[in-house]
């Protein structure tokens, strides 16, 4: 379609600079290792959360998120990144990692005693990773009615709170 070679040549090169930016890419993706970590709140805690206690933690800034690490991250990367995913646990004066016990999902067992590299925390596997505090508790607020929803009553048209709408609906009849 062209008239000289010089255009083809262009456009090869073109390709060749598409798949070497693409390889680049698809190798800075393959040198981290992302956790799906867990912070607890409580510095004793040997088993996993209830529903209930899971919304509270979310609620709170802990609970369960996702964290990439660089594949070469020293204990000392891997640190910051598990601070700055959970602020909180800064003033707790450490953590640990930990993982539930084989032959059973509510119980946890400490990995690591502190921080840890990338390889190591690689070698946790592909399920969740639970960070506990060490020396002190996170404290929790539960302040479950921050977010009041309310829905008027088919009755009476009066606006009431969900969490009392049962209730409400028993006396309006």
């Amino acid at each position: 379609m062209y008239a000289d070679d010089t255009h083809l040549t262009y456009a090869s090169n073109d390709i060749d600079d598409i798949d070497h930016h693409f390889n680049e890419d698809l190798a800075k993706v393959k040198r981290s290792v992302t956790k799906t970590l867990f912070c607890l709140a409580e510095k004793h805690s040997e088993s996993t959360p209830s529903t209930r206690e899971k919304l509270t933690l979310l609620r709170n800034g802990l609970g369960e998120k996702r964290v990439a690490f660089p594949a070469a991250a020293s204990s000392a990367v891997v640190k910051e990144r598990v601070y700055k995913a959970y602020p909180m646990l800064k003033h707790a004066g450490g953590f640990q990692f930990l993982l539930s016990k084989e032959g059973s999902r509510k119980q946890l067992q400490v990995m690591s005693y502190g921080s840890c590299d990338a390889e190591q925390l690689r070698c946790f596997g592909t399920g969740r990773v639970y960070v506990r505090p060490l020396q002190k508790s996170i404290p929790l607020t539960d302040d479950n009615n921050s977010c009041v929803e309310y829905e008027e009553c088919l009755f009476c048209n009066l606006s009431v709170s969900v969490k009392d709408m049962q209730k409400h609906c028993e006396d309006c009849h």
